[in-house]
């Protein structure tokens, strides 16, 4: 496979580029972009054998399920039960760093939930993602850019070295300003965080007292 690297910044998006992006994704393909934590590694959501290409690609336990990647116009409630607490955080952090989980309600294919009957997504606030995921059209499934048991990438230097010839495109767009992965909270009754992530759990929770 040819991979196509497309470099750009923040503050000067390739939109042509991003479309060209957006299409490998439409025809089930998986692409490497950069976010606010760390690189990810995407595919379209609703898709299972593309999103089963990403665990080949990462060498990725199939029992990992992954995390949707979402922009502003594309509603969550169309495939997961929100509720109270996530518009309450969602108002507080409207984009950034931060996972919900929450109950699955419309079917995904099972490779993305690992088969579970909960679903994972956030909004990155890294402009290059959220008008690539815009172009997409729908949500992407990704985890972060690496083979699995290597650093989460920060900069697209490793993505570059890892996955040339194995994805479709890396989008370049510098080092990602966090460089920590996000922090997940599950809103599936009592609120608990999963992981400590970019946001301490302690500020999270207290936004929902």
């Amino acid at each position: 496979m040819n991979t196509s690297v497309y470099r750009m910044q923040n503050d000067k998006i390739d939109r042509a580029a991003l479309v060209e992006c957006a299409k490998a994704i439409k025809n089930g393909g998986t692409v490497a972009f950069p976010t606010e934590t760390v690189y990810g590694l995407g595919a379209n959501a609703f898709d299972g054998d593309a999103c089963a290409k990403i665990f080949a690609a990462k060498r990725r336990p199939p029992e990992k399920a992954l995390i949707l990647h979402l922009a502003d116009g594309i509603d969550p409630a169309s495939f997961a039960v929100v509720n109270d607490a996530y518009y309450k955080l969602k108002a507080a952090y409207p984009i950034g760093p931060l996972t919900f989980v929450l109950p699955l309600k419309a079917k995904l294919p099972s490779v993305v939930t690992a088969g579970g009957t909960t679903v994972a997504f956030r909004f990155p606030e890294n402009a290059i993602a959220r008008e690539f995921i815009n172009l997409c059209g729908m949500p992407i499934a990704a985890p972060s850019a690496n083979i699995s048991g290597k650093e989460p990438p920060k900069t697209a230097v490793p993505v570059i070295s890892d996955f040339s010839g194995i994805i479709d495109c890396i989008i370049d767009g510098g080092e990602c300003g966090i460089g920590t992965p996000s922090t997940i909270i599950s809103l599936v009754g009592e609120p608990v965080i999963l992981r400590e992530g970019a946001i301490p759990g302690s500020e999270v929770l207290r936004c929902l007292k």
